[in-house]
């Protein structure tokens, strides 16, 4: 197995020899760890190449961070604030609430 592959990295599988860049990762339950790679470019009617799927075994790292993944542009390598916490949203307009135990009335009945 290679270096490590992080999201964003350009990477060759061994197999097909098809190069791209990851742009996802998934981890199975018994150990499996694939990424999905998607080759630059578009193909000849204008739409972004299919996403392919490789094993890590089978990928080697061409070149690193060749697109840096959104959550690091917005939120810091880690996802995170400098206080370790993912930033709050702002606050939104006042919550009404329309029943439940804080209503000051019950409800009307239907007659029936």
């Amino acid at each position: 197995m290679s270096a490590a592959i992080n999201l964003g990295d350009k990477v060759k599988d061994s197999l097909s020899g098809m190069e791209g860049i990851v742009i996802c990762r998934t981890d199975w339950l018994f150990g499996c760890t694939r990424f999905g790679v998607q080759p630059q470019g578009a193909n000849k009617d204008g739409q972004p190449h299919k996403v392919e799927h490789f094993d890590e075994p089978q990928l080697t790292v061409v070149s690193r961070g060749e697109f840096t993944p959104a959550q690091y542009v917005l939120f810091g390598a880690k996802g995170r604030t400098a206080e370790g916490n993912r930033p709050q949203s702002q606050p939104g307009p006042e919550a009404v609430r329309t029943g439940g135990p804080d209503r000051p009335e019950p409800p009307a009945r239907i007659p029936g």
